[in-house]
């Protein structure tokens, strides 16, 4: 279908995300000269061969390419896109010598992959220059997150199901940089959050499914400029839910399956900026919709 777009040797920035685009000839990528940014994420008929030519468009800096049929080779295609700044890979399984190529990105600001757990997070510590990592997978050893905190220009990491203790959560606080950190369902417990406490930028926080409580929370005091914090899954009582009161710039809360009753509820309606606030699941026996008045989406159970 793209075969028939002559005029698209203008086009800076083009998309055909979940189109299953079939692309005959792959030559037609050659002709895109001004293209920056391109989408192809979730098209099967994407492969290899596209990828190469792709690689030869001078001006490529930003590829999605989550969930296609590319393989191994692609990635050597891509080591040579010189000015790329963010690769967007996706699912795609990377072993330790195909991050290794990655590595002569030197642009790359933004990284989205699934890296091979043996090997490949010495290649990741290199690559200085990204600012924004999402990793699908499970390390199982602390070295690799020593290593990942190696990358202290990130303002974004998500890390999730990595088996990250509160080892790794010492580490990754050496990263001051830190505006957004997402390591939900990993195993950091309250001694953790001492050093989670410790990064003063956050304004977005993940740590739902971590086995946390009231006397963990306690350290995250400090973090006054959250404005998006999800605790889902832990075991937060009331206590926890008055220090989260004092975060007054939250404005999107998420506290489902937790043990809060209605006096936890009474310390978060003192969040006025809150636009989004989940309740569910926790011991909550009365209408709370009353107290968050100024709530515009309010997530509780339809039997409160």
């Amino acid at each position: 279908m793209i075969d028939y777009f002559p005029t698209l040797e203008s086009v800076t920035d083009l998309s055909f995300n979940h189109h299953q685009v079939r692309i005959t000839n792959t030559k037609i990528f050659s002709k895109l000269k001004n293209l920056t940014a391109l989408d192809l994420s979730y098209n099967e008929l994407v492969t290899d061969a596209h990828v190469k030519e792709i690689s030869l468009i001078p001006s490529m800096r930003r590829l999605n390419i989550f969930c296609t049929d590319i393989g191994k080779q692609s990635i050597v295609y891509i080591s040579e896109m010189k000015l790329l700044e963010s690769l967007i890979l996706g699912e795609l399984r990377l072993e330790a010598e195909s991050v290794a190529y990655l590595k002569k990105l030197t642009n790359l600001k933004e990284l989205n992959c699934s890296p091979d757990s043996y090997g490949t997070s010495a290649h990741l510590s290199e690559m200085k220059s990204l600012n924004s990592l999402i990793l699908n997978v499970k390390y199982n050893k602390e070295e690799d997150i020593e290593n990942i905190s190696k990358l202290t220009s990130l303002n974004h990491l998500k890390l999730w199901n990595s088996n990250i203790n509160s080892k790794g959560a010492e580490f990754l606080s050496n990263i001051s940089s830190f505006t957004s950190l997402n390591l939900s369902g990993n195993v950091i417990r309250d001694a953790g959050l001492v050093n989670i406490g410790k990064l003063a930028n956050l304004t977005f926080l993940n740590l739902s499914y971590n086995g946390l409580s009231d006397s963990g929370i306690t350290n995250l005091g400090n973090l006054r400029k959250l404005t998006d914090l999800n605790l889902n899954g832990n075991n937060i009582e009331d206590q926890g839910a008055k220090i989260i009161s004092k975060f007054s710039h939250l404005k999107y809360l998420q506290l489902r399956n937790n043990q809060i009753t209605k006096n936890g509820a009474n310390y978060l309606s003192n969040l006025n900026s809150l636009y989004s606030l989940d309740l569910r699941e926790n011991k909550l026996d009365y209408k709370i919709e009353k107290i968050f008045p100024n709530v515009r989406r309010l997530f509780i159970e339809k039997d409160c």
